[in-house]
């Protein structure tokens, strides 16, 4: 190797370990939705777990009741069968009649809505349709189905339901509409741009499984690259928040863009609002937890290295933390072996906590940017005991190794 070779090898490596650590940067919001779209969209509990607050949110009970109300109306002229009933004096009460019986039929809907009836209607439907999911996605389905751009849940059994409790206050006259007509399609959300999905779902269902390995294997050789390491960390974290929050404006835009496309009389404002708030929530929650690991990642990488801000900081926290376990040694406190065993074994102590959160974190059902931070004081408090137990027992004798 020539002297000149050394020096344009060295070149080529920094500017391939940027890159990589580029890549892995632009790669985490993609795992982040490609890891949504599997947990969410392709399995059932959690799909289940999604759509569950749904059936209790305000503007959906009011949107659904109004389409129940829609639904029973439009198979029966409620004025002309409540002239037909009426005497002749009387007709003209036909009018009041039928406002006043389509108000308590709404209210009835709301009733059944509000109850556990809905609740547990809505949550077996759901799992029941989650199985078609697939092939919704793909422009298909039975119960849940992507008909006419629009992806929508078949509540019918809840229209039973609200004329069942009708019947019980005397209003009897939607009895007579056959149970097939009585088909409620209550649209989730507009399928107009869920081309995408369809054609993506396969791919992003293997990328969950394996892209948060290509975006931490990318780091790893990047800053093994790196002539400055703990640098490329630091740029890791800050650049992997940037990129959350590139994805978390994506999903303003989207929301803007969708609300847009599909409210409508059927789909109000407030419900399609909700529906899509509810939907993309835990996509949001990833989002979060990634930014902020970005962020602790680059602070910790920042508070090990040789700035006179970090050594300072470094420096008071021992001295905080190693000055109070002076003053219990002096006071007399005893630790015993156990106190010996942490002093000498405070390093491998220190990177074992490091790699417990780490495990914790991976293994965490839900993964959120406030447990993060939670774990993330617990281990300073950790490290703060190990610093205070190490100095305690710092001079005890057993750790001065006899001669010979």
């Amino acid at each position: 190797m020539t002297a000149d070779s050394a020096p344009h090898q060295a070149r080529w490596k920094q500017i391939v370990g940027v890159l990589l650590i580029a890549t892995s940067c632009v790669l985490a919001p993609l795992a982040v939705t490609a890891i949504w779209v599997r947990n969410e969209v392709l399995d059932t509990d959690r799909y289940v777990e999604t759509v569950a607050p749904l059936a209790s949110d305000p503007a959906i009970i009011d949107a659904a009741a109004a389409n129940i109300t829609a639904t029973l109306f439009q198979h029966v002229n409620v004025e002309k069968e409540a002239r037909d009933a009426l005497p002749k004096r009387a007709k003209f009460l036909a009018g009041p009649l039928s406002v006043g019986i389509r108000g308590f039929t709404e209210q009835a809907a709301t009733r059944i809505l509000e109850s556990d009836i809905f609740d547990n209607l809505w949550k077996e439907a759901n799992r029941v349709a989650h199985n078609q999911v697939e092939a919704a996605l793909t422009g298909g389905g039975k119960i849940l189905s992507t008909k006419n751009g629009r992806v929508t849940l078949d509540l019918s059994a809840v229209v039973g339901e609200v004329r069942k409790l009708l019947d019980d206050r005397g209003i009897t006259i939607f009895d007579s509409i056959p149970i097939n007509q009585l088909a409620l399609k209550f649209e989730l959300f507009d399928a107009a741009q869920l081309g995408d999905a369809q054609q993506g779902v396969k791919l992003l269902n293997t990328l969950a499984w394996s892209l948060p390995f290509v975006v931490f294997g990318l780091l790893g050789i990047g800053v093994w690259l790196s002539a400055r390491r703990r640098r490329a960390v630091i740029w890791w974290g800050i650049g992997t928040a940037i990129a959350m929050s590139v994805l978390g404006v994506g999903i303003m835009l989207g929301r803007t863009a969708y609300l847009h496309t599909v409210v409508s009389s059927s789909l109000p404002y407030d419900a399609a609002a909700a529906t899509f708030d509810t939907l993309s929530r835990f996509l949001r929650q990833g989002l979060r937890f990634v930014l902020v690991l970005g962020l602790v990642v680059a602070l910790a990488a920042w508070a090990t290295g040789p700035s006179k801000f970090a050594v300072r900081l470094r420096t008071t926290f021992t001295r905080v933390f190693g000055g109070l376990g002076d003053q219990a040694e002096a006071r007399g406190w005893d630790f015993g072996r156990f106190g010996i065993w942490v002093s000498r074994y405070r390093a491998p102590l220190r990177i074992a906590g490091v790699l417990v959160t780490l495990l914790f974190l991976v293994f965490a059902y839900r993964p959120s940017a406030t447990r993060l931070l939670i774990l993330t004081f617990v281990l300073l408090l950790y490290f703060a005991a190990v610093e205070f137990v190490a100095r305690a027992a710092r001079d005890e004798p057993e750790l001065v190794r006899p001669d010979g």
